[in-house]
């Protein structure tokens, strides 16, 4: 049951060399830096 999903597009990339970046630090932003506790959400970011 995965809880976030990530995709992550860049009109003229360059097959991932831009877009594995940018998606890494929106995981790291959905938890807590690696220590894998989901961060609490705050107004105007969640749904």
């Amino acid at each position: 049951d995965p809880q976030i999903a990530v995709a992550v597009v860049i009109a003229q990339g360059g097959q991932g060399t831009y877009a594995a970046p940018v998606g890494r630090a929106i995981l790291e932003a959905c938890f807590d830096r690696g220590t894998g506790t989901p961060l609490t959400p705050r107004p105007g970011l969640s749904r």
